[in-house]
């Protein structure tokens, strides 16, 4: 999907995939939003066991744009700007996740 647009901020292009895998009984997930004039690329990939229900998800964020949160905050911030980067990783049961990374 070319130029995500949220709230007037230009986020990139998105690009999502997914596919089943009988065999780990797994939706395998990638997602990447890319915004080549800013030289930014974050994604979130990884797998969902659906017998199990556990989840193995990485989320790689690169310089967000914090502007598309503004609509959702505004009753609690004057004004969201900037950007943020993160690294983390969700494992485990969707009930009980554990996460790991930094912001």
């Amino acid at each position: 999907m070319a130029d995500i647009i949220i709230f007037g901020d230009t986020l990139g292009v998105l690009d999502v995939r997914s596919n089943f895998t009988q065999r780990q009984g797994a939706v395998n997930y990638n997602a990447t939003l890319t915004n080549p004039g800013k030289n930014i690329r974050s994604a979130i990939n990884g797998m969902y066991y659906t017998n199990t229900e556990e989840i193995d998800m990485n989320i790689n964020l690169d310089r967000l744009s914090m502007k598309w949160l503004q609509p959702f905050v505004g009753d609690m911030l004057e004004r969201v700007d900037g950007s943020v980067s993160s690294q983390i990783a969700i494992t485990g049961k969707l009930d009980s996740p554990v996460a790991d990374g930094w912001i």
